[in-house]
């Protein structure tokens, strides 16, 4: 998965819930690293494992977790001019199916 994904959910849950949740997301995720390069690959189920331990850190639907992070990200008018919005609408398609 591109990195900024992870980044965006990284960004996403500090913003939204603080550093606290977001460090207990990645121990719950198991993540060597809390912090995320945009420009890099990573491999898909670690995405999946951070969505997933997020929405049971924060106890969340996981269909709702995904659907306000893509809103969030797409009201930022830096993203809809780079074309960021679209690229993580469709790769956060690719992961919706999670449970």
């Amino acid at each position: 998965m591109h990195g900024l994904i992870n980044k965006s959910i990284e960004a996403f849950v500090k913003d939204t819930y603080g550093d606290d949740a977001w460090r207990a997301i990645g121990a719950k995720a198991d993540l060597e690293d809390l912090s995320f390069e945009a420009m890099m690959v990573y491999d898909t189920p670690v995405t999946t494992r951070i969505v997933v331990c997020a929405t049971e850190v924060l106890n969340v639907d996981c269909a709702d977790f995904l659907q306000t992070l893509v809103h969030i990200w797409c009201r930022n008018p830096r993203n809809k001019r780079c074309g960021d919005c679209c690229v993580l609408v469709v790769l956060i398609s690719s992961i919706s199916s999670i449970p």
